[in-house]
């Protein structure tokens, strides 16, 4: 189970559902599955409405993600 942070490879596929939640404190959650013998995969398990204390502040989440993105297009990378 991993937690995932806007900088994580599979950050895109929680945008969208995170943009559409009410919530202020989210817990979006990973897990890792074999895609070769050296290679690891993950997918989204889970995103959970949580509290300050065990959470992710929503809003804080979508900006970091969002300037990463912008970051990546000016350097090419996108």
């Amino acid at each position: 189970m991993i937690n995932v942070t806007p900088d994580h490879p599979i950050a895109h596929e929680a945008y969208e559902p995170l943009k559409s939640l009410k919530c202020d404190y989210v817990n979006i959650i990973a897990h890792t599955y074999q895609k070769t013998a050296h290679e690891e995969g993950f997918f989204i398990a889970g995103i959970y409405p949580n509290t300050i204390e065990a959470g992710f502040n929503r809003l804080d989440w979508l900006a970091e993600y969002e300037q990463l993105q912008e970051t990546k297009k000016l350097e090419g990378t996108a």
